[in-house]
């Protein structure tokens, strides 16, 4: 493990948005200990140049989406107290700050429905841009009940934001790691302070999509509950950056034709972090084969310019002929269709794309199989089989 520490637009139209302005809520007007939550069915509110979209269910007295807030309430763990950062407070005290709640699609397989923010489109974004996050009090005792409830089942929960540009038709996405116990050498971490987070890298953009992942995922969705807090979303920078390091294993073995899961962890400085590995792969975790003993050069970075960098060697056990459930493997593309054809039954298959990413799984239970591949984009995927408490890698271009 290593550490690292770190210690305008002015425009005279009076049609530009000055963005030096800091979002910071405090003009939204509150009775003590109360919140927003969309109940008016105004459908959003707005501060400063940002609009906040919030989708109120008058059946239920539900929400999603934005809420804003003044409650302090950081002790009570319950799905009543879904307004209150685990601060119990705004940034340097101060009275309000947003709240999200990502819910989920039960009809489309509980996808989440992203918590939308429009950015005005007279707003020129300066260069110095960033946000301070936290999570909720439900949230974050959540977390810890039953005691280390996370730390004991090394859980993740991370924060995607996407930015559209609507004229320019692009998008880009970012993760943010809210909480994060995989660690082996070091402690996890978790947003219970506000934390400073980037956000140089939206401009320019309309509009920004929040959602949420986990690894605490069930039947229903993300079992941990999707609340985070923001507050002063502008052109701020924080007084102090924690400390910055990242855990990385350099060594693994695999036996030939096996593949392995490469994952580097970061926790400390400004996030997004980033991960290289080979000037390739930039996931923050990794899907390889190789044929024989290989190093993977990994980089991890965050936003603050804090660096690190290793060599990880996969080391690779060359098995006999006579070892393997894939002795007489066959593998053909015929026009739009895969064919697999193994003399051992085929248990299951997953392919992935280079990033590592895995794009499709199925179960075979059968020495044969036939995948339609008119709906993979073009390009170069690594096929996984697994038979016989086996596994073999094979890279194929679709």
């Amino acid at each position: 493990m290593k550490k690292f520490l770190l210690f305008l637009c002015f425009f005279t139209s009076v049609n530009l948005v000055f963005c030096q302005e800091i979002v910071d809520f405090e003009e939204l007007t509150l009775a003590p200990e109360s919140a927003w939550n969309g109940s008016d069915n105004s459908g959003s509110f707005t501060s400063k140049y940002l609009k906040f979209y919030n989708d109120f269910d008058e059946n239920y007295s539900s929400w999603m989406g934005w809420a804003y807030t003044n409650q302090t309430d950081n002790t009570t763990n319950s799905y009543l107290n879904q307004y209150s950062s685990i601060v119990g407070k705004g940034v340097e005290n101060s009275q309000n700050y947003a709240v999200a709640y990502v819910g989920s699609d039960w009809i489309n397989d509980n996808a989440p429905i992203p918590s939308i923010i429009k950015i005005d489109d007279a707003a020129v974004l300066p260069e110095n841009f960033g946000m301070f996050v936290s999570l909720n009090t439900f949230a974050s005792l959540y977390m810890n009940t039953p005691a280390d409830f996370y730390e004991n089942g090394n859980h993740w929960l991370k924060l995607q934001i996407t930015v559209f540009n609507i004229s320019a038709k692009t998008t880009l996405s970012k993760e943010i790691i809210l909480a994060d116990y995989r660690f082996q050498e070091t402690e996890g971490f978790t947003f219970n302070e506000w934390t400073y987070v980037d956000m140089s890298w939206l401009n320019p953009g309309d509009s920004l999509l929040f959602t949420m992942s986990s690894s605490d995922f069930g039947t229903y969705g993300i079992n941990t509950p999707t609340y985070f807090c923001i507050d002063n979303f502008g052109d701020i920078q924080p007084l102090s950056i924690p400390g910055f390091s990242a855990e990385i294993k350099t060594s693994y073995t695999i036996n030939s034709g096996e593949s392995v899961d490469l994952t580097a962890y970061a926790k400390g400085g400004v996030q997004p972090y980033f991960f290289t590995w080979n000037e390739i792969y930039y996931n923050q975790t990794v899907t390889v084969s190789p044929e024989v003993t290989t190093n993977y050069q990994i980089t991890v970075s965050d936003a603050a310019g804090n660096m690190v960098s290793e060599i990880v060697t996969v080391n690779v056990n060359q098995l006999s002929v006579t070892e393997t459930a894939f002795n007489n493997l066959k593998i053909n593309r015929q026009n739009a269709l895969l064919s697999i054809i193994n003399d051992k039954t085929l248990d299951n298959i997953e392919i992935f794309d280079l990033n590592g990413k895995q794009i499709f799984r199925s179960n075979i239970n059968s020495s044969t199989y036939e995948l339609p591949i008119n709906n993979f984009s073009n390009g170069m995927y690594i096929i996984r089989l697994f038979s016989e408490n086996q596994i073999i890698n094979k890279k194929i271009i679709f």
